[in-house]
């Protein structure tokens, strides 16, 4: 399984809007977690500057 955008799979879009759409689900992966009490360190750390 993986994250689909608009119906289209992740793979078929370049680089860029890639790395927006890991960016934007391991946040909000994280303010889930978060917000229901599950296990999180409690922050994100994105090593690699968003290039669109």
């Amino acid at each position: 399984m993986d994250v689909r955008a608009e119906g289209r799979p992740r793979a078929v879009r370049g680089k860029g809007v890639r790395s927006v759409l890991h960016s934007a689900f391991t946040t909000a992966l994280a303010r889930y977690g978060l917000a229901n009490a599950r296990p999180h360190p409690g922050f994100v750390v994105l090593d690699s500057p968003v290039a669109t």
